[in-house]
């Protein structure tokens, strides 16, 4: 399952979120989101697991958790390619 997270501090990495999901169950993979021209942290990263059991514990149990000095907000990522698949954008 993937998830979708926001509210990171600028020195949060994908490593770190992998340490933070982990507790959880195995996690797939990790990954913020960085501006192509300055290189800095958009605030916001993908973080995917293998068993979406132990991924909605993450949700529920991160959702509102203050990390690296920041409150993230923790919910289920939107899979952009079944919406265009059922007519979104062209």
């Amino acid at each position: 399952m993937k998830i979708f997270v926001k509210g990171l501090s600028e020195e949060t990495n994908g490593e770190h979120l992998r340490g933070l999901f982990s507790r959880f169950g195995e996690v797939v993979d990790s990954k913020v989101i960085y501006d192509r021209i300055t290189k800095e942290s958009r605030g916001f990263a993908f973080v995917e697991m293998e068993n979406e059991e132990k991924a909605k514990e993450a949700i529920e149990t991160l959702n509102g958790f203050t990390f690296m000095d920041s409150e993230i907000e923790v919910k289920e990522a939107d899979d952009r390619r079944k919406k265009n698949d059922a007519g979104g954008r062209w």
